[in-house]
């Protein structure tokens, strides 16, 4: 794996959102067009992807670990809109081509077992049809979701589990990967506008699988900055920093969706998003690992039932 050393200055303090976040977290390049010397190298040289490091403290500066990304240029995965270059979220590391051709389709085999009621979602066990109904009217959401909460349960997806391990080994999780929401959408499925509750963690990565999407990105301070994030299948996107706690991100509910000059047609798609919970919320973690008929999801004010 291709590593080098850059710097980046301590950040600002943090504001009264990251607080909510405080547990160690990936500090952060602040936007994605800035280039310095020594900052960034160039995208042909860069072939190892977007570096931001982890680690040693050098006086004013940090030093961090890299997070091997194979790197698209900023201007052409991220779309502003009415936002100066000051006040875009840092936070936003994304890389197309993450998964592999082999990786995808096994991925999307397990996905796909698992979301039309071949295995129930908590005990991974055959699911019979009047079961499966259940649990979807039980949800009443337009996008099916499914949440695995344990390193014991993310193993019986074989598949998914390996590519999340290969991007825990950059080091971007403080603690081991232990819980995941898959989510099914189809053309006219969306995802409202939120902020993951605290008990997420400070790192959010997520894998886009089936045909590509736009993340719509909100500052709740300034309605009218927003955000557009291209994620094609196969692409792996994590957010940290502002981007994670401050900005409300989701997906739009339209077949159809603008991105820069293009009009990008979606279709059926499956989305992996997982986390390392933090130790302060651990014990409730276990509460709903050991009740297998708890399914916990979140609405659109990021609060949470239980069914």
């Amino acid at each position: 794996m291709l590593r080098s050393r850059l710097t980046y200055l301590l950040p600002k303090p943090l504001c009264a959102t990251q607080e909510l976040c405080r547990t160690p977290m990936l500090p952060i390049v602040r936007n994605h067009h800035t280039r310095t010397p020594n900052t960034l190298r160039s995208t042909q040289a860069c072939k190892s992807g977007l570096d931001t490091r982890i680690g040693t403290k050098a006086s004013s500066t940090r030093t961090y670990a890299a997070i091997a990304f194979k790197q698209r240029h900023a201007d052409e995965m991220v779309q502003w809109i009415d936002v100066p270059a000051d006040k875009q979220p840092d936070g936003i590391h994304l890389a197309n081509d993450y998964l592999t051709e082999t990786e995808h389709t096994a991925m999307a085999a397990e996905l796909a077992g698992l979301m039309s009621g071949v295995v129930d979602p908590f005990t991974l066990q055959p699911m019979n049809k009047r079961a499966t109904d259940e649990l979807a009217s039980k949800l009443g959401q337009k996008r099916k979701m499914k949440c695995l909460h344990g390193i014991s349960q993310l193993k019986e997806l074989p598949a998914t589990y390996q590519a999340i391990q290969r991007l825990e080994k950059e080091g971007l999780f403080k603690g081991a990967v232990d819980s995941l929401q898959i989510n099914e959408y189809q053309p006219t499925h969306g995802c409202p506008p939120h902020i993951d509750a605290p008990s997420v963690g400070p790192v959010i990565a997520m894998f886009s699988l089936g045909t590509p999407t736009v993340m719509t990105l909100r500052n709740p301070r300034e309605p009218a900055h927003t955000g557009r994030i291209l994620l094609e299948e196969r692409s792996c996107l994590v957010l940290s920093g502002q981007a994670r706690g401050e900005w409300l991100h989701g997906v739009d509910g339209n077949a159809t969706q603008p991105f820069k000059d293009q009009t990008i047609s979606r279709g059926h798609r499956y989305s992996v998003v997982f986390w390392a919970t933090p130790p302060k919320y651990e014990k409730a973690l276990g509460d709903v690992e050991n009740s297998p008929k708890t399914i916990v999801f979140k609405t659109a004010s990021t609060s949470k039932r239980r069914f």
